[in-house]
């Protein structure tokens, strides 16, 4: 099915979700079109194309999901930790945040959890359907939630002021800067013509990774090559035409 006048990504994506179990993928163009599409249980082909943007519908509550969908895991939130109206049990000797989230997704009673990166620890909690966990601040720490369609939209971890929302997180250094070093950031608009370009720099160890220490933003955590990751912004990266050099 083909759609007009969508507005944003989002609402492209409600459509699919709306759709029922005959829209397993979305194609949104940025004239306002939206396609619906049937994958047939099959896996999706994804491509970078400039103006695009595609995607998944949103779990439906009481519809059995296709392999792909109960598989796909919520992006983890880095540098926090969350608190719930009731913790579960600490799970320890726990290598990464992914077996973490792993070891959620298969305990039924678990609805997020937060990973100590020095203990090694891995905290499930609890986590009613209308309830929201408590996002704060934690250096090392990685939170998050299941994977599969168990979380709600309630149960989203977005930061809790404006404060939060909108600072930009710290780049990840490897070492302790030297006196006269120097530190190279980029903000990529993803699924742009702009991931190849930083790929390329990447390789050849030009543009900002000839700096001491770089790092890449963008308003989606990709990992664009073997060691380079974006982090992510809470922005949409869009603003209106204007100013001196309209």
């Amino acid at each position: 099915a083909k759609l007009s006048q969508i507005s944003t990504a989002a609402e492209c994506q409600k459509a699919c979700t709306d759709h029922g179990t005959g829209c397993d993928g979305f194609v949104w163009e940025m004239s306002g079109t939206c396609v619906l599409s049937d994958l047939k249980n099959d896996l999706p082909m994804m491509v970078i194309q400039e103006g695009l943007i595609a995607g998944m519908p949103c779990c439906r509550p009481g519809v059995k999901h296709n392999a792909s969908q109960v598989r796909d895991c919520p992006e983890n939130a880095l540098d926090t930790e969350v608190t719930t109206n009731a913790g579960l049990r600490d799970v320890p000797n726990v290598k990464s945040a992914y077996k973490c989230q792993e070891v959620c997704t298969e305990t039924a009673a678990c609805g997020a959890f937060s990973w100590d990166p020095g203990a090694h620890r891995c905290s499930l909690k609890q986590l009613a359907p209308t309830e929201t966990a408590k996002v704060m601040a934690k250096a090392g720490f990685v939170s998050g939630l299941p994977c599969g369609c168990r979380a709600t939209p309630e149960n989203a971890l977005w930061p809790a002021s404006d404060v939060e929302r909108f600072t930009m997180p710290l780049p990840r250094g490897q070492t302790t800067a030297k006196p006269g070093s120097l530190l190279c950031l980029a903000l990529m608009v993803p699924y742009s013509y702009e991931a190849g370009l930083l790929v390329m720099q990447y390789r050849q160890h030009v543009g900002i990774f000839s700096c001491d220490e770089y790092q890449v933003y963008s308003s989606q955590a990709m990992v664009l090559a073997p060691g380079l990751e974006t982090r992510k912004v809470l922005t949409s990266q869009k603003c209106e035409v204007g100013g001196e050099f309209k």
